[in-house]
């Protein structure tokens, strides 16, 4: 997962930027980032700091009041109490800001789901805790109510194992239905909404914290404890779903086993990986002969490089993907599959350090098209200088590329007409 460095947070054209007063704010206390950003306490929002929200946001009427220990209230009855799971309590951002301006003892709180989901980290406005929310995807980032904690908001609709833990000493919660979380419009980081698979490695992540650490585990023991709790997560794992149950299947399964493990344990390191596939081949020896353990440990590293976690959905990152402005010249080389430069771009930004890979098989069933309709469109593009291969195909490896600097950087919004 890739993390933006930056101590100017961007914002929009007319928002103030996060380290910047409001007039409204002389007086108030500050809460000071320690990633550099000072801002004006979150507890007492004023209308100017909503001005700015993500658009993501303001076009759901998924909007409630909260007020009295944040209970949720509704907007257009606003000593009705709301409900997370019942949309005729919510209302538009325009008829919540309205209701807020006539009360300022409540605040405005954004029902999660239909795709948008955030990232609540508790007590913590330090370097660390924006470096979690920036490498889990969220492009919009701001400071909780109490000016002590952190929002960020991301868009995934993944089911969520784990929705609450301590991550790295980090009080996490991370939600994408049922809950509603406060907004304050205090940003730190104004950027649109994107699509990321990274907040359900996120709730995995929990996850595997709260099965695998015992009692006192702190970063100090991290080291002594990898190599234990790496074999011990592999011996729990249900290996017997990954084994080829007859000749032909030993490719499939252990490339399913690999997505597996990547989905579980995505930051698992060289030798951890190693191990993953050491213990398949074992186990594989006592259903069916297979290859030597060398070769199973190199097919595993091979398809870690390109395999995508579980719960990954190309066809999901579609909305997205059609807000990407494409070049005239590219349109009119590409046209009506104009989608295929627009998905590429949506996958080299969610990881802007590194190639990306889709199949042929994977664009056409995008595009409508038969795979060798989006294998030609991908040369054009490669013949256009948007694509650059960073690894070519062979035999036992698919072609991996980038997006050129230009190309992802084109437009920087909205579709231009």
């Amino acid at each position: 997962m890739s993390v933006r460095k930056s101590n100017t947070p961007p914002v929009r054209a007319g928002c103030q930027g996060a380290s910047q007063i409001h007039p409204e704010d002389k007086g108030m206390r500050l809460a000071i980032a320690a990633c550099g950003t000072s801002i004006p306490d979150a507890g007492d929002g004023t209308p100017s700091h909503f001005d700015c929200l993500p658009s993501e946001l303001t076009s759901r009427a998924r909007w409630v009041l909260w007020r009295d220990g944040k209970v949720p209230y509704c907007a257009r009855q606003p000593r009705r109490r709301a409900s997370c799971t019942d949309p005729k309590t919510w209302a538009s951002f325009d008829a919540a800001l309205a209701a807020h301006a006539a009360d300022r003892n409540c605040g405005l709180g954004f029902v999660l789901g239909d795709g948008i989901a955030a990232v609540d980290i508790d007590h913590d406005t330090s370097e660390a805790a924006m470096f979690l929310l920036e490498t889990v995807g969220c492009g919009y980032i701001e400071v909780s109510p109490s000016g002590e904690g952190l929002h960020g908001w991301a868009l995934s609709d993944a089911t969520l194992p784990r929705k609450k833990g301590v991550l790295d000493g980090l009080h996490v919660e991370v939600y994408n239905a049922e809950r509603y979380i406060t907004v304050t419009g205090r940003h730190l980081v104004n950027e649109p909404l994107r699509r990321t698979d990274c907040i359900l490695r996120l709730s995995m992540a929990l996850a595997r914290e709260t099965q695998e650490k015992p009692t006192g585990f702190t970063a100090s023991t991290a080291s002594t404890a990898s190599t234990a709790s790496t074999a011990n997560h592999v011996e729990d794992v249900p290996l017997g779903r990954f084994l080829p149950k007859k000749p032909g299947e030993r490719n499939g399964r252990i490339f399913e086993w690999c997505r597996y493990v990547k989905t579980t344990h995505p930051d698992a390191t060289l030798a951890e990986q190693i191990e993953y596939a050491t213990r398949w081949y074992q186990a594989a020896q006592a259903v069916i002969g297979t290859k030597d353990q060398s070769v199973t440990v190199n097919d595993f590293l091979r398809g870690w490089e390109v395999a995508q976690p579980l719960g990954f959905d190309v066809k999901g990152m579609i909305p997205e993907a059609r807000a990407v402005p494409v070049p005239d010249l590219v349109e009119k080389a590409i046209t009506p599959h104009v989608l295929a430069y627009q998905l590429c771009v949506v996958l080299q930004r969610q990881h802007p350090d590194r190639p990306f890979f889709i199949s042929t098989r994977q664009l056409g069933q995008c595009l409508g098209a038969s795979h060798t309709i989006a294998a030609g469109v991908m040369r054009v593009l490669r013949v256009l200088g948007v694509l650059v291969v960073a690894k070519e195909y062979t035999r036992t490896t698919s072609t991996r590329y980038y997006v050129a600097p230009q190309f992802l950087d084109y437009g920087n919004g909205g579709r231009d007409e």
